[in-house]
């Protein structure tokens, strides 16, 4: 019964680890997911202006970088590709019109529903 119950200790907080880091990554999804059809205006108002504002093959895209728990202004370098430097970035694409049409992020500092990013 000992072992069963130091088994469980030791469990318990790896569980709720491995839940927690779950709800993170879907929180984030629905982030992204909810921008779709939105204007990009809407999202600058909400997130603020991004790091990046870049045309590629046709493509606008705007990009959030966040670096060591703080934005990353236009024209700063980012310390992304260091290893153990927290981060996140948030990419999103509008078409002709204005409006948000897909999205995406990575990283391993990125907020959920009460950072702000979600309008």
């Amino acid at each position: 019964m000992r072992i069963a119950s130091f088994s469980l200790k030791l469990m318990l907080p790896a569980f709720s680890l491995i839940i927690t880091g779950g709800c993170a990554h879907q929180a984030m999804d629905y982030s992204i997911a909810a921008w779709q059809n939105q204007p990009v205006a809407a999202v600058v108002r909400s997130w603020g202006n991004p790091s990046e504002d870049l045309r590629v093959n046709g493509k606008h895209l705007l990009i959030w970088n966040t670096s060591g728990g703080k934005p990353v202004l236009p024209g700063e370098k980012s310390t992304l590709q260091r290893p153990g430097v927290i981060s996140c970035v948030r990419l999103l694409e509008a078409d002709r019109n204005g409006n948000i049409v897909a999205g995406t992020w990575d990283g391993n500092d990125c907020p959920g529903w009460f950072s702000g990013w979600y309008w």
